[in-house]
């Protein structure tokens, strides 16, 4: 049995739960309890924002403790589970924003943003209209575009119809980037535009100098392009089975189970457990 890292963290949708489901396998419970009772710090990395299901994900999968950290937009949110601390990183500015969703109208005129406990979007097609039922979110439709400039926002969000039209959206809109701005999908049928000093791997490093861990001493799970920095930043990287090439040529090892069949719980089994 080879040594637990002393840190552990996991993207969400994709490698804990797998497709539209939300709830973790049995296998998983079963696993991250194991780990929380061996001492290793354990946190969860996502790109929706904290409030929108994150915070309540421990209780809701049935585990008796919180996670001991959390990651929310991407990394534009980290969580001190333990003290409360939320730390907030690098948001686009109002007129980015509004230079984004200007750029992106040809392609496609219905971005969407995050407010403060709410989604915020042109007309809730049925994709978001779905997304928002399964995820307990309220959505609104604004009545001028202004309103999604009137503050900074962590990152803007488009959904496709197909994975092959996100694709081809993608190569237009990464031309789209300048120093202030990336472009990166998060899934099959999804793009986000948000701050390139923004990633998972920067806010893992804010949390483990802040707690004096070195990051040899980590491991990371994740299954898609947001996930990448927090892989290439971990001591460990470790790919679900149903992860992105760029995942996959990433990590240091691929689960033998993909995330909607326990995957990385069954890894952590039996490489640490």
């Amino acid at each position: 049995m080879k040594k637990l890292p002393k840190l552990m963290v996991f993207d969400i949708d994709g490698t804990l739960v797998g497709g539209f489901n939300t709830e973790i396998g049995d296998l998983t419970r079963e696993v991250l309890t194991e780990l929380h009772e061996a001492g290793v710090i354990l946190g969860i990395a996502s790109g929706r924002p904290l409030w929108q299901q994150v915070e309540r994900h421990a209780s809701e999968w049935g585990l008796d403790f919180q996670f001991d950290f959390l990651i929310g937009l991407n990394g534009g949110e980290l969580k001190d589970a333990h003290t409360g601390k939320v730390d907030h990183f690098h948001y686009l500015s109002p007129d980015l924003i509004r230079e984004v969703v200007e750029k992106m109208r040809p392609l496609n005129d219905n971005p969407l943003i995050y407010k403060e406990g709410y989604e915020l979007t042109r007309e809730i097609d049925e994709m978001m209209g779905e997304g928002a039922k399964r995820r307990g979110t309220k959505i609104y439709e604004y009545g001028s575009e202004e309103e999604l400039y009137d503050e900074p926002t962590a990152k803007i969000l488009y959904r496709f119809e197909s994975v092959q039209k996100r694709m081809e959206i993608e190569k237009t809109a990464k031309t789209f980037e300048t120093e202030d701005y990336s472009c990166f999908s998060t899934g099959p049928k999804i793009l986000e535009f948000q701050s390139p000093l923004v990633n998972k791997g920067e806010a893992l490093k804010v949390y483990c100098l802040e707690r004096g861990i070195d990051l040899k001493d980590t491991a990371a799970f994740g299954d898609a392009e947001n996930d990448l920095a927090m892989l290439e930043t971990a001591g460990i990287a470790v790919a679900l089975k149903n992860s992105q090439d760029c995942i996959l040529a990433a990590a240091d090892y691929v689960t033998e189970y993909d995330s909607g069949e326990d995957g990385a719980a069954r890894f952590i089994r039996d490489f640490w457990l």
